[in-house]
């Protein structure tokens, strides 16, 4: 293995990493501001980032089968349920990356201590 085929491989998992990460911190960020830094408004902002996240990980591996292997399609076409499920499982998985960014980032509270 050659050194390009090394760093081609590291941006494969890199930059998605880094996109989910920073779609994990966004998220919270922008729900925050609708809904306040109180205790039931943080509880509720990482609820609804964790669905989000959960949504948009699992659409994320979708996407990345599709490209990848593009027969995918006709086996998501035919067992819409069965690709559903195992996508949302690749998701949850991806939370071990993008759930401790939504909790901090829903936790921290803009503006400093005030």
């Amino acid at each position: 293995m050659d050194n390009a085929e090394m760093i081609r491989g590291g941006l494969a998992i890199l930059v998605p990493v880094a996109a989910l990460v920073l779609i994990a911190a966004m998220v919270p960020i922008w729900l925050a501001r609708r809904l306040g830094h109180d205790l039931r408004a943080r509880s509720t902002n990482i609820a609804l980032s964790s669905v989000a996240m959960l949504i948009v990980s699992g659409g994320y591996f979708a996407v990345l089968y599709v490209i990848e292997a593009p027969r995918v399609a006709g086996a998501i076409a035919a067992e819409p349920m069965a690709a559903l499920w195992h996508f949302l499982w690749l998701g949850l998985m991806a939370g071990l990356l993008w759930a401790p960014v939504v909790v901090l980032a829903a936790t921290l509270r803009a503006g400093g201590g005030r």
